[in-house]
């Protein structure tokens, strides 16, 4: 068998393989620890239409840089809401993370 035949087919599977994966997105949602109820309505309906075409949605709180315990506490209850809010259609990946200025959490789509 010639090598440029077999690397042809090698390229030509590799290409079949591409064209049936489905490529799954992260989208986010930012938001502030003091957030209107107005602001977190917008924003669940954003988080809804990525949840429903199959992409995760990482919901993020961004903190002031000398927050305090209750500011951190807010932001916590504001990404539960958040939460609440979409666990018909997105379940929680692991829980919220605090990394520096931000809160964090992974929602994935449900099946």
């Amino acid at each position: 068998m010639d090598y440029s035949k077999y690397r042809y087919e090698q390229q030509k599977k590799a290409k079949e393989a591409r064209k049936h994966q489905k490529t799954v997105e992260v989208k986010e949602i930012r938001m502030t620890a003091v957030i209107e109820e107005h602001d977190i309505n917008t924003k669940l309906n954003h988080a809804q239409k990525f949840l429903k075409k199959g992409n995760k949605v990482k919901a993020s709180v961004r903190l002031p840089y000398r927050a305090g315990e209750a500011l951190i506490e807010q932001g916590k209850e504001v990404l539960t809401k958040f939460y609440d809010a979409l666990s018909e259609i997105g379940e929680i990946d692991g829980k919220i993370v605090k990394n520096g200025r931000f809160l964090f959490m992974m929602i994935n789509p449900k099946n």
